[in-house]
């Protein structure tokens, strides 16, 4: 998962990978709007985060903001912080309306706020693609619901499940306790092994 850096000021580019990798993360740099959305067009998944400039020079005839509203249009998961050395209020609502999960200002910019605000970012990366996974274990089960009770039984699923432990799942009937099960046995390590219900009678 790499941290894409858009800005045709090569040096700043330089300097920002060079931050982004000694926190253990990967860099792609492009200096132009046109191979960002080409990399985006054709390697989507490898991107976590995009650090985009705002202003380009005359050679390219999109400007930030338009790969903004692109990215956010066609690749909603990859959160967008811009960065911009001549901002003005008025770009960064603009940008903020548009999706940017932040906006920087270069003049401010420093080694620490850059770490500060990446180092939020990739939570929140992180944090959108475990509730991915866990839409994904409950919808594949045919588990419906996303509210936060249904997200934490996918937590619990995924966590447990790849347990070896035993474990006990309780509830009145048509809770969906079978369903449960099966999510569970879905995401262990038996998961290639048939699933088998026995019925226990009441004593």
């Amino acid at each position: 998962m790499k941290i894409l850096i858009v800005d045709d000021n090569r040096d700043f580019c330089g300097t920002i990978a060079d931050v982004v990798e000694d926190q253990g993360w990967d860099s792609e740099v492009r200096h132009n709007p046109e191979s960002a959305l080409q990399l985006l067009e054709e390697r989507p998944s490898d991107v976590g985060l995009m650090l985009l400039d705002i202003e380009f020079g005359s050679e390219s005839k999109l400007s930030g903001l338009d790969v903004l509203e692109h990215s956010i249009k066609h690749y909603p998961s990859i959160p967008v912080i811009m960065i911009s050395g001549k901002g003005t209020i008025e770009t960064a609502v603009r940008a903020t309306k548009l999706g940017a999960l932040n906006f920087i200002d270069k003049s401010s910019l420093n080694n620490e706020r850059l770490v500060g605000v990446l180092q939020s970012a990739m939570e929140r990366v992180t944090a959108d693609r475990d509730n991915e996974e866990l839409r994904k274990v409950i919808e594949n089960q045919g588990i419906i619901g996303r509210s936060p009770a249904m997200m934490d039984v996918a937590d619990k699923i995924l966590r447990y499940g790849r347990t070896g432990l035993n474990i006990l799942i309780t509830g009145e009937t048509g809770t969906g306790k079978k369903l449960v099960a099966q999510a569970i046995h879905a995401v262990s390590r038996r998961s290639k092994h048939p699933f088998i219900t026995v019925d226990i009678p009441n004593i």
